[in-house]
C-alpha cells in the first residue's frame, strides 16, 4: 500500500485526513505559554478566539521528528510505501523534520518531498498525489508527478490588513499606519518556496483585479482546478471568483478554508489563489 503523509500547512484538518486517506503531522502554535497542535476544527476554534485582540502574532512550530517517526515505523512494520509531501523548506523546518525521522527509522520505502509550496498550493499538490494513487499508480509515478507539478504550482494571496503583518515584525508601525490609511492591500506571492511582496493595491477592488491578472498571465493549465483560499470572511474571495470565473469561464474552482499558519499573517478577508502553470 502507498501511503500518503502530510502536514497540516496543507489546510487539512483530522478529520478529512481520515476521510481521504492521508497520515497528517500537525504543526503547533503558541500563544504565550500556551501551546498546542493545529489537528481539528476545535483547535483552529481555539486559535480564532485566541487572536482576537492579541497585541503580538504567536509563533508557529514544525512537528517534532518523532511523530513523523511514529507513522513511518507503523508503515515499515506494514511494509507499506510512504511518500511525504511536506511544507516549504523555505517556510517551515516540517521537511527536515521529516527528513530527520526518515533517518532513524532507515526504511528505504520513504520518499520525503520538499514542495516548495504552503497552503492550497500544498494542498493542490497532495490532491493531485491522492487522485494517481487511487487510480493505482506506483510510487515512482506519483513522485515524478510531484516533482514536476511542484514547479508549475503558482501561489498568490492579498492580505486584507496591514495590522498583522505589523504584529508580526514583516512591516515597520509607521508604514502600517500609512498604508492603513490609504487602504493599501499588500499582493503576495511565494516564490522558490519563501513569501514575498508582489505589489500593494489601493483597495480590495483593485487587489482582486491584480490577482486576476496574475493568474490569466501566467496562462493556467485548466485540466487542474483553480483553488480559492479564505479564511473567516468569504466576501473578498467570493469576488474574486465571479471575477475570475468571467474570465476563465471553463476553470473548476474549488473553495478551501485556510487554516492559521498562513491566515494569522493575511487576516480575516484575504483571498488566496493557486492553480498550475502550462
Amino acid at each position: 500500500m502507498i501511503r500518503i503523509v502530510t502536514d497540516s500547512g496543507a489546510e487539512l484538518t483530522k478529520e478529512e485526513a481520515k476521510e481521504i486517506g492521508v497520515d497528517l503531522v500537525s504543526l503547533s502554535v503558541t500563544f504565550g505559554e500556551d501551546t498546542f497542535a493545529l489537528l481539528t476544527k476545535e483547535d483552529i476554534e481555539k486559535y480564532n478566539t485566541l487572536i482576537e485582540g492579541c497585541k503580538e502574532l504567536p509563533s508557529t512550530s514544525q512537528p517534532s521528528p518523532c511523530y513523523y517517526e511514529k507513522v513511518f515505523n507503523d508503515a515499515k512494520e506494514k511494509n507499506d510505501e510512504v511518500i511525504v509531501i511536506a511544507l516549504s523548506s523555505g517556510l517551515s523546518g516540517t521537511y527536515q523534520s521529516a527528513c530527520i525521522a526518515k533517518d532513524l527509522v532507515d526504511y528505504d520505502k520513504i520518499t520525503v518531498i520538499d514542495t516548495l509550496n504552503a497552503s492550497i498550493g500544498q494542498r493542490l499538490i497532495l490532491d493531485m498525489a491522492l487522485e494517481l494513487r487511487d487510480q493505482g499508480a506506483s510510487r515512482d509515478e506519483i513522485i515524478a508527478k510531484i516533482e514536476e507539478c511542484k514547479d508549475k504550482s503558482l501561489v498568490f494571496g492579498m492580505a486584507d490588513t496591514l495590522e498583522n503583518l505589523k504584529k508580526g515584525g514583516r512591516i515597520p508601525p509607521v508604514l502600517a499606519t500609512i498604508g492603513t490609511a490609504l487602504k493599501l492591500k499588500p499582493v503576495l506571492v511565494l516564490k522558490d518556496g519563501v513569501i514575498e511582496s508582489h505589489s500593494k493595491a489601493r483597495g480590495a477592488k483593485q487587489g482582486i483585479e491584480s490577482l486576476c491578472q496574475i493568474i490569466l498571465s501566467n496562462n493556467p493549465d485548466l485540466k487542474y482546478p483553480v483553488y480559492l483560499g479564505y479564511y473567516k470572511e468569504k466576501k473578498n474571495m467570493e469576488l474574486y471568483a465571479e471575477k475570475l470565473k468571467a474570465a476563465l469561464p471553463e476553470a473548476k474552482l474549488k473553495e478551501v478554508p485556510i487554516g492559521p499558519v498562513i491566515a494569522t499573517h493575511l487576516g480575516g478577508n484575504c483571498v488566496i489563489v493557486s492553480c498550475m502553470k502550462q
